[in-house]
């Protein structure tokens, strides 16, 4: 069963192509937009007649947690009634990764007491709500793009509305693609177009307020096109401790994603409601900050404006916005050089909310901000995806973390790695790609792997995914690497091992690629004059474990 449907993954993806858009320094005519392509036409059909409601929700959730678990399902108390729908997608990281669409209705209840903290009655509770499943070999770009445009379909099959909005519950950055990069910033285009194609129309809304930092032109300029509105902050969101007093009041009044459904109405427009939605979160921030006595410790600064995204090219193009060498925060340029079409900026980010007359207020920040100088000349072979990735490590043991970057002829291929999670197992990255871990811990690693300007310029490649940890003889590595000198390093030829505690056993040599170059069996002096000019990972077995040490050959 699961070999035909990777055959059939693959042959829906053949058919896709490898064509990418491309992010241009000039604006998008509009006009052009939501061509269909023959290679991503459309193709839904349904004889059930579903009465259109007034609104559509679609809330997309990136999801870490077990599959039994019972947490995101509770992040909206609304989930339908005779005018508004939500959906939810869920992006589940788990062994066989899958995206999935849940259709509740007005009689899921999570915070059943059978069914609350999870277990096998919760899945096949929630299970019962799930509208499309859709396992995909693994979590790259390609494979949830196949993912998505198929969601899509059913989507405007299963609930047909008059407006439609996108929501992303998660991480955010300064250049994204969506859902944490879970798509690139082509496939993430190629996405909204299709889903544009399908409606016939602009989405309404892209909803990236709970998001940090993506209040930037540099996204603005990426998706524009694909919506009417985008709510969105240059500033992080939460960071909030609770230190005394119950929110929970509060949070319930006026916290907006408890009251979602009160908002929108056929007798308010979109750009009310939305309105009326983002001062609701001003009100939550004030209700904890003033009307609870500063309830939270450390508050941060907190904003969320709403753009227009029809007014964008009006404001670029009378700014020179999208050529211009300034970075910073974008009304702060307009004042200081285009006075005069300070209005053009108010008409783009035509609302704005925020918490500067109760919080320590520092630095300029009005909601939108440009963050690199220009479009370099010259074009970036993007990262599409990086395969061949490590999947376990032992308890208090250590491995090279590497990858291979598709394609081959990729601009940047450099790979930055991170512990993005390390979920108490004492894990911690030496010389740039070392993963050590010290115990087991309560579960897997989830790591972050980087590539700067892999999709282009300015334009980071990201890519999250999780190790698992095997049961081992547990060794504190951080005392096995003191107990061991290597010396001189850089060097031209001799290395001396000085080693008081402990019996060597063996050393090896890798290359930066993880490749074993040699291995020597001698343990106070070893000769590389043999190997090139280079950087090279010594590693060397003892009697307790395995410590490397990062080498220089000069």
């Amino acid at each position: 069963m699961r070999k035909n449907l990777l055959l059939l993954i693959t042959a829906v993806l053949l058919s896709m192509g490898n064509t990418f858009a491309l992010i241009e320094d000039s604006m998008v005519d509009s006009s052009l937009l939501w061509r269909k392509n023959s290679d991503c036409s459309p193709t839904t059909n349904s004889n059930k007649i579903v009465e259109n409601k007034h609104l559509t929700l679609i809330n997309v959730i990136n999801s870490w947690l077990a599959y039994d678990k019972n947490v995101w399902e509770k992040n909206f108390s609304f989930k339908e009634n005779d005018e508004m729908q939500l959906l939810e997608i869920c992006i589940w990281n788990i062994d066989q990764p899958k995206i999935a669409l849940y259709k509740f209705d007005r009689t899921f209840d999570p915070y059943r007491p059978d069914i609350f903290y999870g277990g096998a009655l919760w899945v096949e509770y929630r299970e019962s709500f799930n509208v499309l499943d859709l396992e995909i070999p693994e979590m790259t770009s390609s494979y949830v793009l196949w993912a998505f445009k198929q969601i899509a379909e059913k989507i405007v099959e299963v609930s047909p509305a008059n407006h439609y909005g996108l929501k992303y519950l998660g991480h955010g950055s300064v250049v994204q693609g969506l859902f944490e990069n879970k798509l690139n910033i082509p496939d993430s285009k190629i996405f909204l177009d299709y889903f544009c194609t399908l409606l016939g129309k602009k989405i309404d809304f892209l909803d990236w307020n709970t998001n940090c930092q993506v209040g930037t032109y540099e996204n603005i300029e990426t998706y524009y096109q694909y919506a009417d509105y985008v709510l969105a902050s240059d500033l992080n969101r939460g960071g909030k401790k609770n230190t005394n007093g119950d929110p929970l009041e509060c949070y319930f009044n006026f916290e907006h994603t408890q009251k979602i459904e009160t908002f929108f109405s056929p007798l308010t427009s979109i750009r009310q409601s939305l309105v009326n939605m983002v001062n609701s979160e001003k009100m939550y921030w004030e209700c904890l900050f003033i009307g609870k006595n500063s309830i939270f410790e450390n508050p941060e600064m907190e904003a969320i404006s709403i753009f227009d995204c029809n007014k964008f090219e009006n404001l670029v193009n009378a700014t020179k916005l999208n050529h211009t060498l300034y970075t910073g925060d974008v009304l702060n340029y307009v004042q200081n050089n285009y006075p005069e079409k300070v209005d053009l900026f108010y008409d783009f980010r035509f609302h704005y909310v925020n918490n500067s007359d109760f919080c320590n207020w520092v630095g300029i920040y009005n909601g939108f901000k440009k963050i690199y100088l220009s479009h370099p000349p010259g074009e970036i072979v993007p990262v599409t995806e990086i395969i061949n990735l490590p999947s376990s490590i032992k308890e208090g043991g250590h491995i090279i973390l590497k990858g291979t970057v598709i394609p081959d002829n990729a601009t940047n291929k450099t790979i930055i790695w991170a512990v993005h999670q390390a979920n108490n197992t004492g894990a911690f990255i030496s010389d740039g790609n070392i993963l050590h871990v010290t115990k087991m811990g309560e579960g897997d690693l989830c790591i972050k792997a980087t590539i700067v300007e892999g999709y282009g310029w300015f334009q980071n490649y990201v890519l999250y995914f999780w190790i698992g940890v095997i049961p081992g003889v547990v060794i504190d590595e951080r005392t096995v690497t003191t107990a061991i000198n290597v010396y001189p390093n850089p060097t031209t030829g001799e290395l001396r091992v000085e080693n008081s505690k402990l019996r060597i056993e063996n050393v090896d040599f890798f290359d930066i690629n993880g490749r074993k170059i040699f291995s020597a069996f001698q343990e106070k002096s070893i000769n590389i004059s043999h190997l090139p000019v280079g950087t090279y990972f010594m590693e060397l077995s003892t009697e307790i474990g395995k410590v490397v040490k990062k080498v220089l050959k000069e």
